[in-house]
């Protein structure tokens, strides 16, 4: 836990507890960090997250108080309850909710089920600018396509990037994809034939369940716990008693429930994997996406032989249409490219990968990303405090590491797919938690998008959405 959750956790639990009661006063910064050792900064970050989550508020010139309203929701157990076991063999899976899906390109949408952030967050002008700036400089160039491994320079630079999370790689190991789905695409289609079983994580990054229904794979599911992540004992046993030809983990800020795993779970994963030759393939889409900071170690980091293949994007540049991702591995590298070199021969995105390794080169891509995941941070939190006060108390919340969903157990009778049905009729897009399962479970779970600004209205559609997890519900 980073010195800021704790921070969180401690004041939460206090209030919770009732030892810090309505109106009452918390210590000031400057003697919480006295009294915990943590920095200054760190403590005001950690009031500042409380404050979004409408546990305490800041009164000028006096301090931070806990507000009369306190109330939070609760989080989910640390043990699974009764009935969140997965089937322990492998299963077909179904076509998605295309409906649904669909309706996220609907502007007229209100996208609280959309599988990315929302795009008033990032910056635009300078990317743009650096790609006018590579077409007129070479305009015979521009609409050549590049060698199907990707530009030399971006290669270069996400392998430098790689080695502050502790992930030592050549940039003659990168390959560039366009963009986080298709190299997912591309790693299914290298490791695996039709027929095989793939482990994934439920609930999982549902588009993926569609690469692998297309691809003619079965799923074997391991339960993701919305605050621990999966259990490495049964990683273990599915891969002992399963002919697993891959795994499909995302175990940094994990859509949809937020969660990132501890760096021992993590340790322990991949030392089971290499032990058993069952290669990794690792959803890093979101990785950059952390509120604390951007290079939290990943699977990849604890890789020593190869196991695990990391693809990933630049979240930064994701909303300009700069559709810039890559996939990271030694052992498969000639079968990933040779995969890629045939599903994607004339992609013709060379001057998207120069323009990118240039922004990236001159600088002008740290700073906004740090932005982007403090925006994130504060409307995950400004979200989390809005709908506490919302739901039914038998509902439980995530508490995300990072990214912009989090995971919400409604009450037992709840319909999240009926509810979903509902609210497309009031132009509210929901991710109704079948999607997330290849087994279509967690019937009474939504996964919620909260990268959005909180305008008056976004705020009266949440209200309508917890409507529905109500007895007797009603859009309004």
């Amino acid at each position: 836990m980073r010195r800021y959750e704790q921070v969180v956790s401690n004041i939460r639990r206090r209030i919770e507890a009732g030892t810090l009661k309505p109106g009452e006063r918390l210590p000031s910064v400057r003697a919480l960090s006295g009294l915990t050792g943590f920095s200054m900064v760190t403590v005001h970050h950690a009031y500042v997250l409380l404050e979004g989550e409408g546990l305490i508020e800041a009164r000028p010139r006096t301090g931070f108080f806990v507000t009369h309203q306190a109330r939070t929701l609760d989080t989910f157990p640390d043990a699974p309850a009764a009935g969140t076991d997965r089937p322990s063999a492998p299963v077909p899976i179904d076509s998605l909710n295309f409906r649904v899906m669909a309706s996220w390109h609907n502007k007229d949408q209100e996208a609280f089920g959309a599988v990315y952030p929302s795009g008033d967050i990032f910056p635009r002008r300078k990317i743009n600018q650096t790609l006018r700036q590579v077409l007129l400089r070479d305009p015979e160039r521009a609409p050549e396509t590049d060698a199907p491994e990707g530009d030399p320079l971006l290669r270069e630079i996400i392998a430098r990037r790689a080695a502050q999370r502790g992930i030592i790689v050549r940039p003659r190991d990168v390959l560039i994809t366009g963009g986080g789905l298709q190299g997912l695409d591309i790693c299914v289609g290298a490791i695996t034939k039709p027929g095989d079983t793939v482990l994934v994580e439920t609930p999982t990054f549902f588009p993926l369940l569609d690469t692998l229904r297309r691809r003619h794979l079965l799923a074997l599911e391991i339960y993701s716990h919305p605050k621990t992540g999966i259990d490495p004992d049964q990683f273990a046993h599915l891969l002992e008693r399963n002919q697993v030809a891959a795994c499909l983990l995302m175990p940094v800020n994990h859509y949809p429930t937020g969660v990132t795993y501890t760096e021992e779970t993590m340790r322990q994963i991949v030392r089971l994997a290499s032990a058993r030759r069952v290669p990794i393939i690792e959803n890093d889409i979101f990785g950059s996406l952390s509120y604390a900071t951007e290079f939290t170690p990943s699977l990849k980091t604890f890789d020593a032989d190869g196991t695990v293949i990391q693809f990933s994007s630049l979240p930064g540049l994701s909303s300009s249409g700069y559709g810039i991702g890559w996939i990271v591995s030694e052992q498969f590298y000639n079968m990933l490219l040779e995969q890629k070199f045939f599903t994607n021969l004339f992609a013709g995105d060379g001057p998207l990968q120069r323009a990118a390794a240039e922004y990236i080169a001159g600088g002008h891509y740290d700073r906004p990303l740090r932005g982007i995941r403090d925006t994130l941070a504060q409307r995950m939190q400004r979200g989390l405090g809005l709908i506490a006060g919302l739901l039914p108390k038998d509902c439980a919340v995530s508490r995300p590491s990072g990214g912009f969903v989090c995971w919400v157990r409604g009450p037992q009778g709840f319909d999240a797919t009926s509810a979903s049905r509902q609210a497309l009729q009031a132009n509210i897009s929901l991710a109704p938690g079948p999607m997330f399962s290849p087994a279509a479970s967690f019937r009474n779970f939504l996964a919620l998008n909260f990268s959005f600004e909180w305008t008056a209205e976004r705020i009266e559609k949440l209200k309508a959405i917890a409507n529905l997890m109500h007895p007797n519900a009603s859009l309004y």
